[in-house]
């Protein structure tokens, strides 16, 4: 990057950056730079759009797994409860492909919907008919109904 861009980049970041400072103590009124360009934390923000219904599915279950809480530890032992399952877990990764199949298309769709790009529609609507064949258990109505 030339010494240009990044002058220019540092003055608008400069112009905006009060819009992202978020307060450190009530009391003393002291702020600093969010580290995000939201305030709201990550549930937060899927809970205020259609990605709510996913949270626990395809958040909450798989941050179980990716951390050191008891629900993972359990889920890891062999069926009679001595010891560690060396096998591999293939119906929680095929749980976990399905809701990440299903997340991209509901992001391609808001994309599209806002930008009103007709040749990724089409496109989107073939994914879509796809994942409903791919996946014909899917409780997905709101994406399969009359994708079939």
């Amino acid at each position: 990057m030339t010494d240009t861009v990044l002058e220019k980049n540092r003055e608008e970041f400069d112009r905006v950056k009060d819009k992202f400072m978020v307060t450190d103590c009530e009391k003393c009124e002291t702020k600093h730079l969010n580290h995000t360009w939201s305030k709201l934390d990550f549930v937060s923000m899927a809970n205020t759009t259609p990605l709510k219904k996913w949270l626990v599915p395809a958040y909450y279950i798989p941050m179980y797994h990716t951390h050191s809480t008891p629900t993972a530890i359990y889920a890891r032992l062999q069926p009679n409860g001595i010891g560690f399952n060396p096998d591999s877990q293939p119906d929680e990764a095929t749980v976990a492909l399905r809701y990440a199949h299903e997340i991209i298309l509901y992001v391609l769709r808001a994309q599209n919907e806002h930008f009103k790009m007709q040749a990724l529609g089409e496109a989107l609507d073939t994914a879509t008919r796809d994942f409903c064949e791919i996946w014909p258990d899917t409780k997905a109505d709101d994406l399969c109904k009359g994708k079939s």
